[in-house]
Order: structure tokens, then sequence, then C-alpha cells
């Protein structure tokens, strides 16, 4: 697979940048002669609004969970009995008895997941992430295993070896599906393009809070548009992240 190098990236970049950035100004500066800058501040409500409703439609719902759970539960169904039945060394336990441990490992994930939606998002708290996942992992074993003194390790070994060998599969589907935009990008490179971010950050904060005083000069409508959406937009924000890292703890 073809590598490109940063600069060629940058290279590639700068013709649609350039003509985004023409459009922009251009624009602006036709506006400001039409003497109707306040658009500007209509634009910024209209973003909040847009983020709002991105929030609401964003928002995940268990119930998404449990259709994705309905797709999945023909196979375990038929899985369950066949493995139920080698796990207890006899003969298979009757289809009710199964599908009512599937629906009680649906509950225990539905519990797991409502418990994890007031979780800072699993990125900034891995930890907690991953005392969920373990959670999850315990409650449902205790379902197959009531009677047992450890019931998580309850598992005979190629059981054990069958769920390891699936975890590899299933990841090196997903590295067969991400390679194209994964190997564009080393490990070093992303930690360097980190350590600039947190570098030009604060700078980068001060450019945005200049812009904006000179914006009271400039186009007071937007500024006080801006001013009084900016508590909403960044409840919006915030709401955003939370949405993301709740669909993606789901998933």
């Amino acid at each position: 697979m073809v590598r490109l190098q940063p600069w060629q990236w940058v290279v590639l970049a700068l013709p649609i940048a350039s003509i985004v950035s023409f459009v922009l100004i251009a624009a602006g500066w036709q506006i400001h002669e039409w003497g109707v800058s306040w658009l500007w501040g209509v634009v910024t409500v209209l973003l909040v609004g847009w983020r709002w409703l991105l929030v609401r439609w964003t928002q995940p719902a268990l119930r998404q969970v449990e259709d994705a759970i309905a797709q999945v539960n023909q196979e375990l169904e038929s899985s369950a009995l066949a493995a139920e039945g080698e796990s207890a060394g006899q003969g298979v336990i009757p289809g009710n008895a199964a599908a009512s441990k599937i629906n009680q490992a649906e509950a225990a994930l539905q519990n797991v997941l409502q418990s994890a939606q007031s979780d800072r998002p699993f990125w900034e708290d891995w930890p907690m992430f991953w005392l969920r996942c373990q959670e999850l992992v315990i409650a449902i074993a205790q379902i197959y295993n009531p009677d047992v003194k450890y019931p998580l390790l309850n598992i005979y070994i190629p059981q054990a070896y069958g769920l390891i060998r699936g975890t590899v599969d299933d990841m090196d589907q997903w590295m067969q599906k991400l390679s194209p935009a994964l190997g564009q990008v080393t490990v070093g490179q992303a930690y360097q393009a980190y350590e600039v971010y947190r570098k030009l950050e604060p700078s980068a904060r001060k450019v945005l809070q200049a812009l904006g005083w000179a914006q009271w000069l400039l186009n007071p409508v937007a500024a006080i548009a801006r001013r009084a959406s900016w508590r909403y937009g960044s409840r919006a924000n915030q709401q955003l992240l939370v949405n993301l890292s709740q669909l993606l703890r789901e998933a």
C-alpha cells in the first residue's frame, strides 16, 4: 500500500483549503459591503440550534442495543444448547432454559449500560471502562454458573481458547478494514501530533480570545449572538462528547 509523506498530504490539501478560504473570505467581504453583517449573528444561532438537534438525535438509546442483541439471538439460542450441554457433561438442556439465561444476560447488559451512562468518557477514565466490562462478564458468568464458587473460572480450556481465538479473529477483521487509514500514520507520528497540539493549544486559545474581542468592534451583532449562545453551545458540545462516548461504550 502506498504511504504518503506528511508534506504530500499538505500539498494535496492545499488547493481545497485555498478554495474554501477564498469562498469564505469573499462571502464575508460581500456581506460586509451589503451592510448585512448581522447575518453572522443569525448563523451563530442557527449553528447552536443545529448542534442541539444533533445532540437530541444522537442520544444513545437502549432500544438500539436491544435490536442488535435480537439480531444475534438466533445464533445464541442454537449455540447455547450445545455449549451448556457440553459444560454440564450431560444431555442438552431444554430450549426454554437456554432462552431464559439469554434473557438474563440481556438484562445484565442493559443494567451495566444504564449504570455507565453517568460515567466520564472512557478515553478519560479507562479504569472505570474496564471495570464496567468486568462487571458485565462477572454478571453473565454468575447467570450460567450460579452455584459455583468461582463462576468466572468455570470454563473449560478449549472454551477459553475459543474466546481468545475469537477475539483475535475479530481484531484481525477490524485491522483489515482500518489498515488503509491506520497504515498512513505511525504511533510516533500520532504522539508527536498530540504533543504539538498541547503546545499550540494555549496560543490558539489566546488568538481566538483576541478575535472574539475584535468581533465586538467589527460586528457587534454577531458578538452579542455568540456571547448569548456561548453557554448553550458549550453544553451542546459537552453533550455530543457524552453521546459519542456512550455509543462507543455500547458498541
